[in-house]
C-alpha cells in the first residue's frame, strides 16, 4: 500500500498512461495525400502547357521573335519534359516509400530556383501592368513551391497503411478502402 507522500508510479500505472498516449496521439498529416495529388494535377497542367504550347506562352511572355523564340520554346520543351519526368519519380517514390526526403527535397529546391530565375528572365517586364493571368500563374508557381516543401518537410508524418494515389485525400482513416 502506498503513503500519502508516495508520488511515484508503479509499472502498471505507467504502462497504463503510455498505452493511452499513445492510442490517443496522432502526429500524421492527414492531408498529406491530397497535397500531393495536388502538386500533380498542377505539374501535369504545366508540364502540358510547357510541352504542347510552347509557342503560346513565348507569345504571351513577349519573348523575342525568331530565332529566340523557336530558342525558348525548345527551353519550355526541354522543363516541361523535366516537370514529367520529376512527377513519374515522385509518384514512384511516393508509392513504393523510397528515396521520398531526397527526391522531395530536390523536387521543392529546383521548383523554388526555377521560379525565382524566371522571375528577372521571363516576368519582370510582365509587372509594369499585371493581367489576371499573370497574377494566377504566379500565385499558382508559389503553391507549388509550398506544396513541394511541405511535402518534404512532412515526410515523417505520411499516415500509416498502404499508399494509394488514387484514394479518398477524405477518407476517415489512411487504411480505408476507398481507393477509386
Amino acid at each position: 500500500m502506498k503513503s500519502d507522500t508516495d508520488h511515484e508510479l508503479s509499472e502498471q500505472e505507467m504502462q497504463a498512461l503510455e498505452a493511452l498516449f499513445e492510442d490517443s496521439v496522432d502526429n500524421s498529416d492527414r492531408w498529406y495525400l491530397l497535397k500531393i495529388q495536388l502538386s500533380l494535377v498542377v505539374a501535369i497542367c504545366y508540364a502540358l502547357a510547357l510541352l504542347f504550347f510552347p509557342g503560346i506562352i513565348a507569345q504571351w511572355l513577349a519573348l523575342e521573335p525568331g530565332a529566340l523564340a523557336t530558342e525558348w520554346e525548345f527551353i519550355f520543351r526541354l522543363r516541361g519534359s523535366f516537370i514529367s519526368l520529376a512527377a513519374i519519380i515522385a509518384v514512384y517514390s511516393f508509392l513504393q516509400n523510397l528515396h521520398m526526403r531526397l527526391i522531395f527535397g530536390s523536387a521543392a529546391m529546383v521548383s523554388f530556383i526555377n521560379f525565382a530565375m524566371d522571375m528577372p528572365v521571363l516576368y519582370w517586364e510582365k509587372f509594369t501592368s499585371p493581367s489576371v493571368l499573370f497574377v494566377l500563374i504566379l500565385l499558382v508557381r508559389l503553391l507549388i513551391v509550398a506544396l513541394l516543401y511541405l511535402l518534404y518537410a512532412n515526410i515523417d508524418r505520411i499516415p500509416e497503411g498502404p499508399r494509394k494515389l488514387f484514394a479518398n485525400p477524405f477518407a476517415a482513416k489512411a487504411g480505408d478502402d476507398s481507393a477509386v
